[in-house]
């Protein structure tokens, strides 16, 4: 009987140990999977906070994005609207002067001289209203949280006028090729009706020498300066204009020896245009026909036009930021008309068998 109440004892204990050890056991567990929770919880909670920051910069770098945005446009239109009073205050003083000066020339020349400027300044008031107007798009735009729209293209610039074709007298033809410097005598020709209608009285000469341009003349030929009042001499007129056309010739080759269009090559009619337009805008590689032709080459391919033509010059002289001159409609259709008159002149004398420089 003893044995019997020992047996069920011992059973008892045994069972109440494993009893106990699985309770201990289930808390084992449970603590564990609450300690594996509570790590979790901890985790999601520095994951959000780390979320919140992201999110808290996310928006203070919008607002300074949109501030900049803002800030940017602004400066656009500002700087637009700036080069657009500049543009119409020089127009205006071109105005004034062509007015001075038709005063002191002659009707036709003071006629010419009065259109160029009031083309200038239509040009201006032109260029003037598309700042305006895409300063105030862009404003608008960046305030709707719109990207701000591409400028507008410049306003389509009047057609050339249409060339006559008249034959041009050769009273200077001979001094064309004594003082002409290997330049055609057909295109000094072209150009001295251009710009003075082959009349030697006018007041700046044969072929229109301005004071600027015979300034820098003089400061080439320091050892035979040559007075303002001596470009009526036709001579002396054909002597500087010539050397003034083979300096900016040579010039545009000598920068850049990789563009067709400005390797010396009468025949070609691109390279006529080009090197008029020179004469007429400048040549220079600082603010003239060079510097637009250092911009064109430097764009991407994808911007690049695929030849450098006056066109080109014209529509990229603003980019560039080059003379105001190589932007003017009338000084681009002064080279085409020009061009085409020469081109004209040549085949007169080769019709009539006389000589033709290339």
């Amino acid at each position: 009987m003893s044995r019997t109440i020992e047996g069920l004892v011992a059973g008892g204990l045994i069972a109440g140990v494993v009893w106990y050890a699985r309770r201990e056991r289930d808390r084992a567990r449970a603590a564990a999977a609450n300690a594996e929770q509570v790590a979790r919880l901890a985790d999601a909670r520095a994951q959000l906070a780390v979320a919140l920051r992201h999110a808290d910069g996310a928006v203070t770098a919008g607002n300074a994005a949109g501030n900049a945005a803002l800030a940017a446009a602004q400066a656009a239109h500002a700087a637009r609207l700036a080069q657009a009073r500049g543009e119409l205050a020089a127009a205006v003083r071109h105005a004034d002067g062509a007015i001075a000066a038709g005063n002191a020339a002659g009707a036709a020349t003071s006629d010419r001289r009065l259109a160029d400027a009031r083309e200038q300044l239509a040009e201006a008031v032109r260029r003037a209203d598309g700042a305006i107007a895409a300063g105030n798009a862009a404003g608008a735009a960046v305030g709707t949280g719109q990207a701000p729209p591409a400028p507008a293209a410049p306003p389509t610039p009047p057609p050339a006028p249409a060339s006559t074709s008249r034959a041009l007298t050769r009273r200077f033809d001979a001094l064309f090729l004594r003082h002409g410097r290997g330049i055609p005598v057909a295109y000094l020709r072209a150009l001295a009706d251009a710009e003075s209608g082959l009349n030697p009285d006018d007041r700046l000469g044969l072929i229109n020498v301005v004071p600027k341009t015979l300034d820098d003349y003089n400061r080439r030929h320091p050892e035979a300066p040559i007075a303002h009042a001596r470009m009526r001499d036709p001579a002396t007129n054909i002597r500087v204009a010539a050397d003034i056309l083979r300096e900016m010739i040579d010039s545009l080759h000598r920068h850049h020896p990789d563009v067709r269009n400005l390797r010396e090559d009468w025949t070609n009619p691109r390279f006529v245009e080009l090197a008029t337009q020179s004469w007429n805008s400048g040549h220079s590689e600082r603010a003239g026909v060079g510097r637009v032709v250092r911009y064109l080459k430097a764009q991407p391919a994808s911007r690049r036009p695929a030849e450098i033509t006056v066109d080109t010059i014209y529509e990229a002289a603003i980019d560039a930021q080059a003379a105001k001159t190589l932007s003017n409609p009338r000084k681009r259709d002064f080279a085409k008309r020009v061009t085409t008159a020469y081109l004209r002149e040549r085949a007169r004398d080769a019709r009539e068998g006389l000589a033709v420089t290339t």
